[in-house]
């Protein structure tokens, strides 16, 4: 196939830019067209939300903290950048999780699966959640499905099935560590699809959850684990994309300020103005 250029434009530096930009000079190259890919970001570094501190031998998420197992394109792409021996589970020995509420540290209660309480004596005992908090989210049993079709947001959704409590002091600290965003911005279609069909299915998020399906496990090496990340934490995914895309443009410290389509067909050309002129 006759070699042809293309010029790409990519904005935003974080996960998704540089996944993107990885896949699509793959994709281009591939084809038997030369890519040429500039990646713009406004903020001073690269990756986003993604931060990893190494303290005395200690590896510390300033950010997200770990990815979910059943997202397995996270792992596919761990393997496209022959990463994947670097992923990490859960560690079985540590037996106690906590959550730092009003300067206390509280043991998270057993049954959370994915911050909503399947054991319900736990949950009634923990110090995380006041009395009417935890009244609050028992009626969740007898709260009727929505019906309106179309997607909602994951805190809002998660305030309405189990109140504002659950999800400041429960939900939102366990699902930030995936997500590292306000849940009430998040898609829970592209989050958490499988918490909407239980509603449907259950009328109940808590019943469903204790009765019905149970998040995917995914095998790595011999342990199973709902949550994943790297041993030298996240950001070695992204050290590993800006070593792969050492041959493009990556711009940081500058933004996007205008599209402008100049031409379209099959193949649509945009002018695409920066920041800095």
């Amino acid at each position: 196939m006759e070699q042809k250029l293309r010029n790409i434009v990519i904005v935003g530096g974080g996960l998704t830019g540089l996944s993107a930009a990885f896949y699509t000079r793959k994709m281009y190259k591939e084809a038997g067209y030369t890519p040429r890919i500039t990646l713009v970001e406004k903020a001073p570094v690269l990756g986003g939300k993604i931060e990893t501190l190494h303290k005395d031998g200690f590896v510390i998420e300033k950010g997200p903290d770990s990815f979910l197992a059943r997202k397995t394109a996270m792992i596919d792409l761990a393997k496209e950048l022959e990463l994947d021996h670097e992923l990490v589970s859960t560690n079985p020995e540590a037996k106690k999780t906590y959550i730092l509420h009003e300067g206390q540290l509280h043991p998270m209660p057993p049954g959370l699966v994915l911050g909503i309480p399947t054991e319900l004596k736990p949950f009634l005992r923990s110090g995380l959640i006041s009395l009417g908090g935890k009244l609050r989210a028992m009626m969740d049993f007898v709260i009727p499905p929505r019906r309106v079709p179309g997607d909602e947001a994951l805190g809002d959704f998660i305030e309405r099935r189990l109140g504002k409590e659950v999800l400041e002091n429960v939900t939102e600290p366990l699902l930030a560590g995936i997500y590292a965003a306000n849940m009430k911005t998040l898609s829970l279609q592209a989050t958490f699809p499988q918490f909407a069909e239980v509603e449907q299915q259950y009328g109940s998020l808590i019943h469903g959850m204790m009765t019905g399906r149970k998040p995917a496990e995914t095998h790595t090496g011999t342990k199973k684990s709902v949550f994943l990340t790297f041993r030298q934490g996240l950001q070695s995914l992204v050290h590993a994309l800006l070593n792969d895309l050492h041959d493009c443009d990556l711009r940081t410290g500058v933004a996007v300020t205008e599209f402008t389509k100049i031409a379209g067909g099959e193949s649509s050309v945009y002018h695409v103005v920066l920041d800095n002129g």
